[in-house]
């Protein structure tokens, strides 16, 4: 299996969910935010849910896509999340940098 790379490594740093992807007030991530709100339900106020139910999901499904860019390599890999008894894909990015073990993610959003 393809596993992303150094998988139990993985982090979510908070302000990626909270500033970010379920922030409805960021300029560009209030799209991805609004989606979250329509597929399961979930705020600001449940991204720790959000951030449990990734990481618990990375070891079952596999990379789809490798770039490189001039920090390090991205990773794509499509999870399929169930919150609040809710089902869908979440398309989630990863980049591990240049001589690093951690892969931190850079993004995520419901795949519609």
């Amino acid at each position: 299996m393809n596993l992303l790379p150094f998988v139990e490594n993985a982090e979510i740093p908070e302000d990626k969910l909270l500033g970010y992807c379920l922030n409805m007030n960021h300029e560009r991530g209030k799209h991805k935010a609004n989606v979250f709100y329509l597929t399961f339900g979930i705020t600001e106020k449940e991204a720790n849910l959000l951030k449990n139910a990734i990481l618990s999901s990375l070891t079952k499904f596999e990379v789809t896509q490798i770039r490189e860019n001039n920090f390090g390599k991205i990773y794509t890999i499509p999870l399929e999340l169930t919150i609040f008894d809710k089902t869908a894909e979440v398309l989630t990015a990863w980049i591990i940098e240049h001589n690093s073990k951690k892969p931190r993610l850079i993004t995520c959003y419901v795949n519609i």
